[in-house]
């Protein structure tokens, strides 16, 4: 595949591929897909679902067809777990066409963390992240650091850090605060993690109890900092723009933004962020995909929104509670500074809560993902279940969600100080559970996928929000290096895309060096 830059053809998208996910599902209409991320060969797509099942979905063959007919799209890999799914993680390198690195990374309740097989689903690994109770704990999040050596496996108030060349063994467990009685350090779950792309060894870790700290690997773990003005009840995703090191993203559960952007360098205050205000409320289409922009309260749902940026970080994309699927200029800070608007928005393309979007690595194709839990009427109304539903990862309580029960006693009261004086509203929406390809590799003239309404301002007005790939080219990659003058630290610089790849590749030799062997390992059992 063209590890090149993707164009994206603003003026015909058009949606090539769907399956629903209550079609083969024991959970049948309440079933949908929290999430959903491409594998880094773009191969395939990884989703994690409501009824505790792992699908991979390889990308269909005609995905360059001008036909505007849908494309096959079924799962080609089924896996049913015995409880919940916590977390999933393909590996860095993963790809089809290298033998034996096609894997990924599974967190279920109650079981040790899964390395498996994404060809044929078995099981090649496991590490085991056990409490002080001698219990598997599932983590919430994992990351690799940039050289994929260790794994790093957020919980609660500590992250566990395992050596990926030595399955089975346990992992070094570093504690993000000293007790559950001192108000110093991160508290609570860490709910995400994500590592500099400069391979300084700078991480953010991001956590339910509304806070985003970043760590120095290369100084044992120090804590370097905390980003303050973090909105929301609980930091859903955190990410480094892959470009510019000293800028943060992160997204979280019941905010009132879509996401928040920071300068590390200025940690005391976000340095933009966009909400769902901001949507231009006269963006309208006249084909099927037809519907307005409905404005409802963005704390909603305590529901995961996972954002994503593609490779060269010129677009973060983000789905919100209304089906809206948005486009932001993400390719400097300047950018992101301020109240932010979408330079393209594909509006009310599903009739559910978009809680996940991932861009393909090389090519202009989106998938979007819809669906929530939907509480039966007999419930108590949402002023009395409040207190309920914010110690959940989702919109509903459940044994199966994120539970974020253990809380520490001052941050639990905080919540439900907080639940006390903005309960949660939810909006009557009909289910809509979906898993959407959406392309925008351009179409011949003669058939036209999405056309604006005449009477309204296209979503095309937008588009010079949004830098052209031509302009983007020319001012990143024509360059060997790119700018050093907003550097956060002495020892952070910025890469291009060659020094990228190189560090990849350099990465996985020095994995060959340290193990003796071939990484991931051959781990036919979850003992070792």
């Amino acid at each position: 595949m063209d590890h090149s830059f993707a164009t994206y053809d603003f003026a015909s998208p058009r949606k090539i591929a769907s399956w629903d996910p209550t079609s083969e599902s024991e959970l049948g209409p309440s079933n949908f897909i929290r999430s959903a991320a491409w594998a880094p060969d773009g191969s395939s797509l990884l989703t994690v679902g409501e009824d505790r099942t792992v699908r991979l979905f390889d990308l269909p063959s005609d995905i360059v067809s001008s036909s505007l007919d849908l494309l096959p799209f079924k799962p080609s890999l089924v896996l049913p777990q015995q409880a919940a799914i916590y977390s999933s993680l393909w590996y860095p390198s993963a790809s089809k066409a290298i033998e034996g690195s096609f894997c990924f990374l599974l967190a279920v309740d109650g079981s040790p963390i899964k390395l498996i097989d994404g060809l044929t689903g078995k099981t090649r690994g496991s590490y085991p992240l056990i409490d002080h109770q001698e219990r598997f704990v599932a983590p919430h999040c994992m990351a690799f650091n940039t050289s994929a050596t260790k794994l790093y496996c957020g919980f609660q108030n500590a992250i566990e850090v395992f050596d990926l060349s030595r399955p089975g063994d346990a992992g070094e467990r570093l504690h993000t605060s000293p007790s559950k009685k001192t108000k110093s350090g991160q508290k609570g779950i860490i709910s995400s993690l994500d590592f500099s792309p400069d391979g300084s060894g700078l991480y953010a870790a991001g956590s339910f109890s509304r806070s985003i700290h970043l760590y120095d690997e290369a100084a044992t773990h120090r804590r370097v900092c905390a980003l303050k003005g973090v909105e929301g009840a609980g930091v859903t995703k955190v990410k480094f723009h892959p470009y510019d090191p000293s800028i943060v993203l992160a997204s979280s559960r019941r905010s009132t933004q879509l996401f928040q952007a920071w300068d590390i360098r200025q940690p005391k205050q976000p340095l933009g962020s966009a909400s769902p205000s901001s949507l231009p409320s006269d963006s309208t289409f006249s084909s099927s995909v037809v519907g307005s922009i409905d404005e409802t309260d963005g704390k909603s749902s305590n529901q995961r929104m996972l954002f994503d940026l593609d490779l060269w970080g010129r677009y973060l994309v983000t789905g919100d509670q209304n089906g809206n699927v948005s486009f932001f200029d993400a390719s400097s800070s300047t950018a992101l500074t301020g109240s932010l608007s979408p330079g393209f928005i594909l509006p009310s393309i599903a009739q559910d809560v978009i809680p996940s979007v991932s861009l393909h690595p090389y090519l202009p194709i989106l998938s979007i993902v819809s669906g929530s839990r939907h509480l039966p009427p007999s419930l108590p109304s949402p002023s009395s279940s409040c207190s309920a539903l914010s110690s959940s990862d989702t919109d509903s309580s459940s044994s199966d969600s994120d539970s974020e029960s253990e809380l520490d006693p001052e941050t639990e009261q905080k919540r439900k100080r907080v639940d006390k004086i903005s309960p949660i509203h939810r909006t009557a929406r009909p289910r809509d559970p979906s898993v959407q390809l959406w392309s925008f590799l351009p179409v011949p003239s003669s058939q036209v996928a999405i056309e604006p309404t005449p009477s309204s301002a296209p979503v095309h007005a937008h588009l010079d929000v949004l830098e052209s790939n031509t302009e983007y080219e020319s001012k990143h990659r024509a360059e060997d290096t790119l700018e050093t003058e907003h550097l956060p630290e002495p020892t952070i610089k910025l890469i291009s895309e060659s020094e990228f790849e190189s560090n990849i590749e350099s990465s996985q030799s020095e994995i060959g060096r340290s193990t003796n062997s071939t990484f991931p390992p051959d781990h036919p059992s979850l003992e070792r």
